[in-house]
C-alpha cells in the first residue's frame, strides 16, 4: 500500500503537464457552462473503501448523486458483491464524466483520493482520518520547506492548489481546541460536526451489511464462547521494519497466548505489510476499515494512532504501548503531554500492559474516570452530537 502512496506522489509531476486542461475545466465551470450535479467520495489515496469517507458514503447510500471514486478495479468488485454499483474506477469514461459534472468531493486523505486535474473550482471537503495524536503534514515536513524543490512546488500550488494533496476548501473538525489545524498549508474553512466514523458506535446495525466479512462473523462467535477479545492497533512508523512489526506483537501475544480465557487480534496499519498467520487464539485481521471490529473487542492495545481517541467513545479499557515515548516525541512529535494527559494508560513493557488490560477487563481496576478526563480534554463533545447524515444539507450548510 506504501507504493500505492509513492505513486500518487509522482502523478502529481505527470499532472503537471495538463496544467491548462485543469484551468480550463475551472473557467467551464465558472461561466456555468459545466455544472455540478454529483458528490464524489473517495478514500486513502484512492485504493480502500475506507475511514470517514465511506461512512459519509454508506449514510447516503441511497442518492444517486453520491457516487465512489477509486483507482482500484479490486475495490470495485469488492463493492459490485455487496450490491453497489454507484462506484466508478477514477480515470474511466465513467469516472471523468463524474468528476467533471462534480459540485462537492468528500476526501479522508486529500485531493489524491480522487483525480486533482478534474478539481478546479469543486468544493473540496476534508473529513480527514482521525483526530491525530502524532504530528503530521506542515508540523513533520517543514525541514524541508527550504528546499529548492519545495521552493517550486509551492509556487506550482498557488496555480494550481489541487495538485497539493492537503488542499481543501472545508476541513471537519471534531477536536476541543484547535491544537492541530495549522498543519494544512491552506487555510480552510473550519466545519464542526460529527466523524462518520465515529457514528457507527450508535448506528453500526445499521451500516452491519456493507461491512460484514468472515473474520467478524469468527470474532462473533469467539465471543459466544466467552472468551474476551483484546485488540492491538499501532500506528505506522517511518523506520519500523516488517520484523520489528513482528517482534512487538509477539511480545504482547506472549502474554494471553496460553490463557483460553483471551483471543488477541492484530491489525495492522493499512500502510504496513501484514502476513501474520492465525492460529487458535491470534487473528491477524486485515480489512483496511477497523471500526466495524470495535463493537466486537473488550479492550485496545494502541500506541500513537487516532483509533486511541475514538475507542476512548466506549469508554472501555485501552492502553498506550508507548515503548519509544521518548524517541516518538523527539520525532515526529506529538501533540500533547502524553505522560500528563495519559498518565496511568502509558504502558513501556509489554508484561505490564498485558496485566493492566486483563485486571481491567476483568473489574479488578477501573480508569473510567480517566478516560472520560482525556475524552473531555481532547474531542469537542458537541460535534458527535451535531452529526449530519444528508450529504444535501451538509453542501447547503458549509456554502451558507
Amino acid at each position: 500500500m506504501i507504493e500505492l502512496f509513492r505513486k500518487n506522489k509522482k502523478r502529481k509531476y505527470r499532472y503537471l503537464f495538463i496544467l491548462p486542461f485543469y484551468l480550463a475545466i475551472g473557467l467551464l465551470r465558472k461561466t456555468n457552462i459545466i455544472r455540478g450535479e454529483y458528490y464524489l467520495f473517495g478514500s486513502s489515496g484512492g485504493n480502500e473503501f475506507n475511514d470517514n469517507s465511506k461512512y459519509a458514503f454508506l449514510t447516503n447510500i441511497e442518492n444517486q448523486k453520491c457516487i465512489w471514486v477509486t483507482h482500484s478495479k479490486k475495490v470495485v468488485d469488492r463493492l459490485n458483491e455487496l450490491g453497489i454499483k454507484n462506484v466508478v474506477i477514477s480515470n474511466s469514461f465513467k469516472g471523468v464524466y463524474y468528476h467533471l459534472f462534480s459540485k462537492m468531493v468528500v476526501v479522508s486523505h486529500g485531493t489524491y483520493d480522487v483525480l486533482p486535474p478534474l478539481l478546479k473550482n469543486v468544493k473540496i471537503l476534508q473529513f480527514w482520518h482521525g483526530l491525530p495524536i502524532k504530528k503530521i503534514g506542515n508540523h513533520v515536513e517543514k525541514e524541508y520547506e527550504h528546499s529548492i524543490v519545495n521552493t517550486f512546488w509551492r509556487i506550482v500550488f498557488r496555480l494550481y492548489p489541487h495538485l497539493n494533496n492537503y488542499y481543501c476548501d472545508y476541513f471537519i473538525d471534531n477536536s476541543k481546541n484547535g491544537y492541530y489545524l495549522d498543519f494544512n498549508p491552506f487555510n480552510p474553512k473550519i466545519v464542526k460536526i460529527g466523524y462518520p466514523r465515529l457514528n457507527i458506535i450508535k448506528e453500526n446495525e445499521k451500516l452491519d451489511f456493507y461491512c460484514q466479512n468472515s473474520k467478524l462473523e469468527q470474532l462473533k462467535e469467539v465471543r459466544s464462547l466467552g472468551k474476551k477479545i483484546i485488540l492491538y492497533m499501532p500506528t505506522y512508523r517511518n523506520n519500523q521494519s516488517y520484523e520489528d512489526n513482528i517482534d512487538i506483537c509477539d511480545k504482547l501475544y506472549h502474554h494471553f497466548k496460553n490463557d483460553n480465557n483471551w483471543f488477541f487480534v492484530y491489525k495492522s496499519h493499512f500502510l504496513v505489510k501484514n502476513h501474520f498467520k492465525n492460529s487458535n487464539n491470534f487473528m491477524n485481521y486485515t480489512d483496511a476499515d477497523p471500526y466495524p471490529l470495535l463493537p466486537l473487542i473488550d479492550g485496545l492495545i494502541t500506541d500513537y494512532s487516532s483509533i486511541g481517541i475514538d475507542y476512548l467513545l466506549y469508554n472501555k479499557p485501552i492502553y498506550y504501548f508507548t515503548y519509544d515515548l521518548e524517541e516518538y516525541e523527539n520525532s515526529p512529535g506529538c501533540y500533547f503531554e502524553l505522560k500528563n494527559l495519559f498518565r496511568d494508560l502509558l504502558v513501556a513493557d509489554a508484561k505490564k500492559i498485558s496485566s493492566k488490560i486483563k485486571n481491567e477487563v476483568f473489574g479488578k481496576e477501573n480508569k473510567s474516570k480517566l478516560r472520560e478526563e482525556i475524552l473531555d480534554k481532547i474531542i469537542d463533545k458537541d460535534t458527535i452530537n451535531k452529526f449530519q447524515n444528508n450529504i444535501d444539507t451538509i453542501y447547503y450548510e458549509v456554502n451558507n
